[in-house]
């Protein structure tokens, strides 16, 4: 059985925002948390949210694939925000993947599969 494992995220903006899992999420696969649609909603400016989890799929063709989810941010400036892709392990090890999105991106591992993404937009 898959080990689950926590992210929370902050915002690092002057503007309130919103990170969704798109519904239309080519990225999303081997992923039994977060779904598509689901969302971290109204996150201050500088606050962090309460951790959510994050579980890869046993079976189905899943085993020995990284489990796979991206998010996107609300930030209301500039050019609409690209996508930040994760993927993760049955062990609840979770990584940046695929290309730089729009805004500054980081991922901060806190210890015991508990993980804080950090993003900034970059106006």
């Amino acid at each position: 059985m898959a080990d689950p494992g926590n992210l929370r995220i902050q915002n690092a903006s002057k503007y309130r925002m919103t990170y969704i899992v798109p519904d239309n999420d080519n990225w999303w696969n081997c992923c039994d948390a977060p779904k598509p649609g689901f969302a971290v909603i109204n996150v201050a400016p500088g606050a962090t949210s309460d951790y959510f989890v994050f579980l890869r799929t046993d079976g189905h063709g899943c085993n020995g694939k990284q489990g796979q989810f991206g998010m996107i941010p609300s930030i209301p400036v500039g050019d609409a925000p690209q996508e930040q892709q994760f993927w993760f392990d049955s062990h609840g090890a979770l990584a940046l993947q695929g290309p730089n999105p729009n805004y500054a991106s980081q991922l901060i591992d806190e210890g015991n599969n508990n993980y804080k993404w950090v993003v900034t937009p970059t106006q």
